[in-house]
Parts: structure tokens; C-alpha cells; sequence
């Protein structure tokens, strides 16, 4: 999936409209069912698109005619995402009474530049190359290392080298009068990365905003000291997991289960989307940090008493506390979570 899975996000909020409302076009309902269409801007059925329905951990894909069907649905509000790769996912929230209800979701094309590719290069540190998305090499463009504060402009054929010992780091992209890049980076032992960037026109949306979450980013990756507690994937090992699910990834950087439905932080905040809304092709970096667990001092119980051991809370990013409603019973795991989305 494409960044279009988390664009469609940011409209949650303003996405709630009645099953009326939005129905046009959908099957008739049936008891205890979810029926609804996906099209495009024009109005034309999209087929293969995903549809899943949040709290029942449910999805299924539209058929030719754009139609999709959930059955034995519960009485119950939910919210409903509908996402197709090269389209921009929009979110209802509906009530599904006893006799079933109907949704129409509408979805726009989402247009993007070419993205950024990494490759081996023989030479140690990062070499690269900036040019527009006409090809055209830019001379002038800066190339910012998050994670060590390192700053190179390009020459005048758009190349650039930057010293960098073995790590993973963030580059930050930018020129006047272009939307600025990022580009997650592994360089590994006795080896380097060579990195081919691509800026499409047009100026990024809140410079001032990115460039307040993309120092607090540096600022993390600074004070970072790989371990149990912190754990940093880019793109490339995102890509080794072989899985789409975000929380796989965030469960495997964790060390602990890590469930869909926490919160991650997008682009450094202050925005979130839960995980399953984001698929690993959507990433082009991911910070986990999990809290040290807190000390405890073993007190000796009374004769005759039984003792219970209780479990410590654990940490996680905002809106990830609680219990799934789905199954009250299971407590929540969550990780403080920072995706960088493709652009």
C-alpha cells in the first residue's frame, strides 16, 4: 500500500455521515449486514479496494462492480475505512442497526512524485544524487542527516557524500521551490549507500511544522542508545520482514506484542492513526521506544497468606489505553510508535 492509506487518515475526524447519506449506488441491505460501493471521483466502480471495519478486526475487497458485503455484523457504531493503492482512503463512521445498513465510499486519485531508491555502494558513508522529477540534477539542494546533525548542499551536477559510520538515519531533502524528501538509510559495516533522490515542484505543506518534528526527530536520534528500550527500521528493514502489518514490525522492534489498534505518531505528531490503518510500504521509517520497567521491591507476606503476582503496566502512545471492546478481558499492549510516511 501506498501513503494513501494514512492521507485518508488525517480525514477521520471529518469523515462521519449517515448511512443514508452515503448509501447511493450500494446493494440493498439485509439484516445484520454491511453492504456499500467504492468509487472513484467520476463515479466509477473501483474494484480490489479494501475495506475493513475497525474494532471487529474485519475487511474484504471490492468486487468489479465496486460492491462489498460484511455479514453477521452486530448491532453496534463503527468506523469504516475503504483504501486502494494510488487513492486517497476515506473513513465513515455509521451505526449498523438490525436490519443492516449501507455505506458509499468515494475515493480520490492520489497523484506522487517518484520515490527516493538506496543502493550498495562500494565507497563507506552516503553518497547520492538529487535531481527533479524530470531527471534534471539540482544543484544547490540540502541534504540533511538526522541523527547527527550532519548538513551537505549538492554540487553542481546534484551529488553529495556525507561521512557516516554505521547506523540507520533519516535524510531530510530540500530546495526552494520543491517538496522536500525523506529518506531512511542502513549503512552497514565495511560498506556504503548510494541514494537517488527524486523532488517534485511545489512547496511542503507547514514547513515550519516539519521543521520543528524533524528536529525533535534529530533530537531522539541523538540521544538514542540501541537497546531493548529503542529500537529504529528503516525502509530497507521494514522491507526484510517480508509483512505489511505495521504492527508486526512495531511488535518485532518492541519485543512484545504490540496490537493494531495502538496509535503511532505521524511524521513526529502531533497527529496519530491507529496501526492498522498503515501498511509498512506506506513507511519510510519507524521509531519504537517501549518503557524500562519499573523496580520492584519483593515484600514478604504474612504467614498464611497467598500472594498473587500482578502484572506491571506497560507504555504506549496516546489513545492506546484500555481494553479492545471486542474482547474486554484482553488487556491492551501498546509502544510508543513514530511512522515517517513515504511521499
Amino acid at each position: 500500500m501506498t501513503a494513501c492509506r494514512l492521507l485518508a487518515f488525517m480525514l477521520l475526524t471529518g469523515a462521519a455521515t449517515t448511512a443514508s447519506a452515503q448509501a447511493t449506488g450500494a446493494p440493498p441491505t439485509q439484516p445484520r449486514t454491511l453492504v456499500g460501493i467504492v468509487v472513484d471521483s467520476d463515479g466509477a466502480p473501483l474494484d480490489s479496494a479494501e475495506i475493513r471495519i475497525d474494532g471487529l478486526n474485519r475487511s474484504a475487497f471490492s468486487r468489479p462492480d465496486g460492491t462489498f458485503t460484511f455479514e453477521n455484523i452486530r448491532v453496534a457504531r463503527y468506523s469504516v475505512t475503504a483504501t486502494k493503492v494510488g487513492y486517497s482512503a476515506e473513513t465513515i463512521r455509521l451505526a449498523v442497526p438490525s436490519d443492516g445498513a449501507a455505506i458509499r465510499f468515494r475515493l480520490g486519485r492520489f497523484i506522487r512524485g517518484l520515490p527516493p531508491s538506496v543502493t550498495v555502494a562500494t565507497r563507506t558513508g552516503i553518497a547520492g544524487i538529487v535531481s527533479d522529477s524530470s531527471l534534471h540534477p539540482l544543484a544547490g539542494a540540502t541534504v540533511y542527516a538526522l541523527g547527527m546533525s550532519k548538513q551537505v548542499a549538492t554540487d553542481s551536477v546534484g551529488g553529495f557524500y556525507i561521512d557516516a559510520p554505521t547506523g540507520r538515519y533519516l535524510l531530510r531533502v530540500r530546495q526552494p521551490g520543491y517538496r522536500s524528501q525523506l529518506v531512511s538509510v542502513h549503512v552497514p559495516e565495511n560498506a556504503g549507500r548510494k541514494v537517488a533522490v527524486w523532488l517534485v515542484p511545489g512547496e511542503t505543506a507547514s514547513a515550519n511544522i516539519e521543521a520543528a518534528m524533524t528536529f525533535d526527530l534529530n533530537e531522539r536520534l541523538a540521544a538514542r542508545q540501541p537497546s531493548l528500550y529503542a529500537s529504529v527500521m528503516t525502509r530497507e528493514d521494514l522491507a526484510k520482514l517480508g509483512d505489511q502489518r505495521l504492527e508486526l514490525a512495531a511488535t518485532f522492534a518492541a519485543k512484545h506484542r504490540v496490537d493494531d489498534v495502538c496509535e503511532a505518531y505521524i511524521n513526529g505528531g502531533p497527529l496519530t492513526a491507529p496501526l492498522w490503518t498503515l501498511h509498512a510500504a506506506d513507511v519510510e521509517m519507524m521509531e519504537v521506544y517501549t518503557p524500562k520497567p519499573k523496580r520492584m521491591t519483593a515484600i514478604a507476606a504474612p504467614p498464611g497468606v497467598i500472594t498473587s503476582e500482578i502484572p506491571t503496566p506497560t507504555g504506549g502512545a496516546p489513545g492506546a489505553s484500555g481494553t479492545r471492546a471486542s474482547n474486554p478481558s484482553r488487556t491492551l499492549k501498546c509502544a510508543t510508535v513514530y511512522a515517517w510516511i513515504r511521499r
